[in-house]
């Protein structure tokens, strides 16, 4: 059963229906684990990762490590591949993603993996230190794929060629690769599972974009801007500043107390231009989004894609429509939000007052968005997606009630009884920790959900 699982979620990663790719891969996940089978189990992990990677990228780490800790046989190669992908999305060093590439590839071609040998050459590619190489890399991928007969994965190949700077191609090659790609039900617009085409630059735009759920990245002309070519911390730290402000302009005084408040040095103000200068070089040629004059400084929203905007916009209409009675339309909006949130707000700065009331705006806004999806699909029978909802809303808070009820009553409803009697354990672990009587087991009755206000016991 894990087996056939685990290939159709690589189909569903693969064409960016990442919500039915994770539930199957987490089925794959617990088969597997049950019988023992790390051949099945490790790829299924690095699977869920990859898939994850788009929407929680604490998840997908976690998943990664887990992957690592298990390799054994051909999983090692998928697990190799995507602490490799995940990490180029989470902004690891690229030293590091590349010895990812290398260990996969050495796998590969000692199994002789030729899908996982071409994998591995993409995954170097993405992190390569020049365009030379970046060139040769992925020309070689797709010499593979063209081989094995793979011709999504040779688009895959040309649009990257083609979308990369000096990659080589055109327009043309990239219209050709989107059509391929667009006809085998390939979707290109984001969220992408990790993996060479959430890197490529799939519609070119002029636009910089900075990431902020998750790990912080910078995205400038479709790549991710590697960590070596920010010279000092206070340079992302200004920049993510700006970013979390939403446009609005801070005074040179204010920027400079919150970046070095201990620091009384008088000298203090000429750090701040270097710092903004810093950011100016490895924005390039789209350094014009920072606004600065004598005094103050901003981010123009105009020319910056900031995906923390992105998901509170999303979020505020899907939930909107949801609360007016109008589910239908509010789906694809909540459904786009859910997926544009890889993490919390900049994770990396957890203690940095400045980061905090905007953080917790995003958190509120998601368990929210997570709970109107998981109710929605609940109400129109979509029991396995809902199930998947409750899932991530208590693995953002194990102690979300209604949610663990959700998950046991779907279960059982589909007849998964030793999977829903181990979720009800849970959920009566969690209440005894808050001190708080548990709801009962629900009646077997199909479509009845225990109340968390009534029938205690």
């Amino acid at each position: 059963m894990a087996y056939p699982l685990l290939h159709l979620a690589d189909l569903h990663r693969l064409r960016g229906d990442l919500v039915r790719a994770c539930a199957l891969y987490r089925e794959a996940v617990a088969i597997s684990e049950h019988s023992g089978d790390r051949q099945a189990t490790v790829p299924a992990r690095a699977g869920l990762a990859r898939a994850l990677a788009a929407t929680d990228l604490g998840l997908a780490q976690k998943e990664v490590a887990a992957a690592l800790d298990a390799a054994a046989g051909f999983g090692a190669v998928a697990a190799e591949l995507a602490a490799g992908w995940v990490g180029l999305i989470a902004g690891t060093e690229h030293a590091e993603v590349r010895a990812h590439a290398a260990s996969a590839a050495q796998l590969a071609g000692a199994r002789q993996d030729r899908a996982g040998l071409a994998e591995s050459l993409e995954l170097s590619a993405a992190a390569a230190r020049t365009a030379v190489e970046r060139t040769e890399q992925l020309g070689e991928a797709r010499r593979i794929w063209a081989e094995v007969g793979n011709p999504i994965a040779e688009a895959a190949c040309r649009l990257a060629e083609a979308s990369w700077p000096a990659g080589g191609g055109g327009p043309v090659q990239a219209r050709d690769a989107r059509r391929v790609l667009a006809d085998s039900g390939v979707r290109l617009r984001p969220p992408i599972a990790a993996g060479l085409l959430a890197v490529t630059n799939a519609e070119p735009s002029e636009v910089l974009a900075v990431r902020t759920l998750g790990a912080f990245a910078v995205i400038r002309d479709g790549l991710v801007v590697a960590s070596e070519e920010w010279q000092s911390r206070k340079a992302r730290d200004l920049l993510k500043v700006l970013v979390s402000r939403g446009g609005r302009t801070i005074t040179r005084e204010a920027l400079t107390a919150l970046l070095w408040p201990d620091d009384m040095d008088p000298a203090v103000a000429n750090r701040l231009s270097v710092a903004l200068s810093t950011v100016r070089s490895v924005l390039q040629g789209h350094r014009d989004a920072i606004r600065a004059d004598a005094t103050s400084i901003r981010l123009d929203p105009s020319l910056v894609v900031v995906d923390v905007e992105q998901f509170l916009d999303s979020a505020a209409t899907g939930l909107g429509l949801y609360r007016g009675d109008d589910p239908d339309a509010a789906l694809p909006h909540l459904e786009l939000a859910a997926e544009l949130h890889r993490g919390e707000f900049l994770e990396e700065d957890l203690y940095e007052d400045w980061a905090i009331p905007l953080r917790e705006e995003v958190r509120t806004t998601h368990l929210s968005v997570l709970r109107a999806l998981a109710e929605s699909d609940e109400k129109a029978g979509r029991i396995e997606r809902s199930l998947d909802w409750w899932r991530r809303l208590v693995d953002h808070d194990p102690f979300d009630e209604p949610a663990h009820l959700g998950l046991v009553t779907g279960l059982a409803g589909l007849r998964r009884h030793g999977q829903s009697r181990r979720r009800y354990l849970e959920y009566v672990r969690r209440m005894a920790e808050l001190g708080t009587e548990p709801a009962p087991y629900p009646a077997a009755s199909p479509g009845r959900r225990p109340s968390a206000d009534l029938h205690r016991s």
